[in-house]
C-alpha cells in the first residue's frame, strides 16, 4: 500500500517538473520496495526522466559516495537509514 502511494506522490511531483528540471526521490527506508523498485517503476513509466548519477552530483559540492542511487547505512555511514535517487527531466 505505501509503495502505490509513493509512486503516486513522484507521478504527481514529475508533473510540476520543466524540461531540463530536477526531482529528487528520497525516503528514510532501506526497503528494495520503497526505493529500487518505485525508481524503476517511475522511469519505466516516465521515459522524459533520467536516472542521473547521485555520486556525480554529490561530488560537485565535495561529498565522496559512490553510486548511482544515494543510500546511506546506519553501520557503514553513523546515519539512519536513507535513500535517494536524482530524476532529471530530458530538456
Amino acid at each position: 500500500e505505501l509503495a502505490v502511494k509513493q509512486g503516486a506522490i513522484l507521478d504527481a511531483a514529475a508533473k510540476l517538473v520543466r524540461p531540463g528540471g530536477r526531482v529528487v526521490y528520497a525516503t528514510c527506508s532501506l526497503l528494495t520496495a520503497e526505493n529500487d523498485a518505485i525508481v524503476e517503476s517511475f522511469l519505466a513509466r516516465h521515459p522524459d526522466f533520467t536516472l542521473t548519477p547521485a555520486a556525480a552530483v554529490l561530488a560537485r559540492h565535495g561529498i565522496a559516495l559512490d553510486g548511482d542511487l544515494l543510500r546511506l547505512l546506519p553501520h557503514r555511514h553513523n546515519t539512519d537509514g536513507f535513500f535517494a535517487a536524482v530524476l532529471d527531466k530530458k530538456a
